[in-house]
């Protein structure tokens, strides 16, 4: 195989011209106003992104982090922008991810599966959550949806028993066999205190 011309390496951003990243989650207050949210992001925007250089796609509590110009995110831009972050009233908590490559990382690549949850009734609702106590998706009769791989629960109208739906390939459940298995506590969704 032909080795690639240092011109397409760029053009690519390959070998020497790699451009390195990070992906950032900020957990925010809840009960943080919509003007104190503008003012935070236009803060982290000016202070903390413009003013090293650094480029951010993304919204209020999650996004990317790259150089602005050719060339690649360091250890010391995570160090920089973990600390203002840390520094923010508006912050309950951070979470970095690893210097990965900006164009061609697995991270772009995510794999959903395909999840199929069949009620024994039409008429019954089916409430699919999370592990963390988040709703994901209320269906009556059929649930379809595509999900990451992860944990997840249902329950088959609120207030009934609770079953696991382990995700880790596509996968269709009917309400018999669920119920027919193991029950979970629901997860409680927890609030930050202020």
């Amino acid at each position: 195989m032909r080795q690639q011309s240092r011109r397409l390496r760029k053009k690519l951003r390959l070998g020497e011209f790699q451009q390195l990243g990070f992906e950032v989650s900020i957990t925010l207050k809840p009960n943080l106003g919509i003007d104190d949210l503008d003012r935070f992001l236009d803060e982290f925007i000016i202070d903390a992104i413009e003013k090293n250089a650094l480029a951010f796609g993304g919204g209020p509590n999650c996004g990317f982090i790259t150089t602005w110009k050719r060339g690649s995110a360091s250890e010391a831009h995570r160090t920089i922008i973990e600390n203002w972050l840390n520094l923010r009233q508006e912050v309950v908590s951070v979470t970095l991810g690893p210097l990965v490559d900006a164009w061609h990382s697995s991270m772009n690549r995510r794999v959903y599966h395909k999840l199929v949850i069949v009620a024994s009734s039409p008429s019954t609702e089916i409430w699919l959550g999370d592990d963390a106590g988040h709703l994901v998706q209320k269906e009556i009769g059929e649930l379809k949806t595509s999900l990451l791989p992860g944990n997840y629960v249902v329950e088959f109208g609120l207030g009934n028993p609770t079953h696991p739906i382990p995700l880790a390939k596509a996968s269709r459940y009917t309400q018999i066999e669920l119920e027919a298995g193991h029950t979970c506590q629901r997860p409680i969704l927890q609030l930050m205190p202020d």
